[in-house]
């Protein structure tokens, strides 16, 4: 085996975990405006450790573009730029990112490269994060992350 990379979705605990442990190369973990709490402990643990830092579900495993139309936000190609241009911005050492077809993947690389959002790209976010499917995204992906009980309705 040439790397081993830890991936888990049992949340932030497990993770820093394997950090601990000392048998991994990089860790592989969601990152995207509305699950980003690995950016605030794992990365960092990671890094110290000397990992490498791999982002995953940039667009939400999709729910990026089904949050987007509930926002009344119909172009596509505008949020995926924006889930590639916000995961770039932490830096990450790699991006796995799906496409359909090579002016997708075009158009991610050009994403990833472009630097810091603009004015366009926070407009956006902010219509993102007004919606409330964004913030119940947000919320389930936080209590995943962090392994705390459902909320009672």
């Amino acid at each position: 085996m040439r790397y081993a990379v830890a991936d888990s979705f049992s949340g932030e605990r497990l993770y820093l975990e394997m950090i601990r442990c000392g048998a991994f190369d990089a860790v592989n973990m969601d990152l995207n405006p509305g699950d980003a709490h690995g950016a605030q402990t794992v990365w960092p643990a990671a890094r110290a450790a000397g990992l490498g830092t791999i982002a995953r579900e940039v667009f939400f495993k999709g729910e990026l573009f089904r949050i987007g139309a509930a926002a009344g936000i119909a172009d596509k190609a505008a949020l995926a730029r924006l889930g590639v241009k916000w995961a770039a911005l932490h830096r990450p050492d790699c991006m796995i990112i799906g496409v359909d077809d090579a002016d997708q993947l075009r158009a991610n690389v050009a994403a990833a490269q472009a630097g810091a959002l603009d004015d366009a790209d926070y407009d956006l976010l902010a219509r993102l994060r007004a919606a409330p499917a964004f913030l119940q995204y947000m919320e389930a992906k936080r209590r995943e992350f962090l392994q705390l009980p459902p909320e009672s309705d």
